[in-house]
Order: structure tokens, then C-alpha cells, then sequence
């Protein structure tokens, strides 16, 4: 009796050995898990930064492209400064890149017959 008490012992001692390496085990995995949830969510936060930045400067440059659009939309005849601002250069490449070029034939045509 007293050596299947002992065996009875052995198997308990056992078993309570492997309940603690296997807990030992799980609590390894659970730091590891949560400290790739943490970088996951780190990630995450950067990324949405990232993303909230380039949609701001979008926004900002569809904005600046609608000015343009509208001030070349408002320009009906061709005028040196308003052509130059709506192009979007100042200057003589500006005037000439915004219609310059339609005022110097105009001038050429009267000047030489």
C-alpha cells in the first residue's frame, strides 16, 4: 500500500510540474501576443497619421487646383496678369506660357504686312 501511495505521489508531483511548465508556457505566449498587439497597434496609429496627412495635402491641392481652374475659367479675354496668375508663373514665362504668345502674333500681324 505505501508504494502505490508513493506511485499515487509521483504521478500528482508530475502532473503538477507539467501544469506549470504548460502555464509557464501560456504566459510566454500571452506576453508575446500582447506585445504584437502593441506593435500592431502602434502600426496602426502610424499609418492612420501617415494617411491623415496625405489626404490633408490633397485636399489642399485640389483646393489650389480649383482656384486655378476657376481663375483660368474667369479669364475670358486674354489679359497679361490675370493670364499669368491663372497659369501660375509671374513674369514674362507666366504671360507667355498664359497667352503671350496670341499678343505678339496680334503685334507681329500689325506690324508687318
Amino acid at each position: 500500500m505505501g508504494d502505490d501511495l508513493r506511485a499515487v505521489l509521483a504521478e500528482i508531483q508530475a502532473g503538477t510540474r507539467e501544469g506549470r511548465a504548460w502555464r509557464q508556457r501560456a504566459e510566454q505566449r500571452l506576453d508575446q501576443a500582447a506585445d504584437s498587439l502593441h506593435h500592431l497597434s502602434q502600426a496602426l496609429a502610424e499609418v492612420t497619421t501617415e494617411m491623415k496627412l496625405h489626404l490633408h495635402y490633397g485636399q489642399e491641392r485640389v483646393g489650389r487646383l480649383e482656384e486655378r481652374i476657376s481663375a483660368l475659367e474667369d479669364v475670358g479675354a486674354p489679359s497679361a496678369p490675370k493670364t499669368a496668375v491663372a497659369v501660375g508663373g509671374g513674369g514674362v514665362f507666366g504671360w507667355l506660357a498664359g497667352g503671350g504668345w496670341d499678343h505678339l502674333t496680334q503685334l507681329m500681324k500689325r506690324i508687318l504686312p
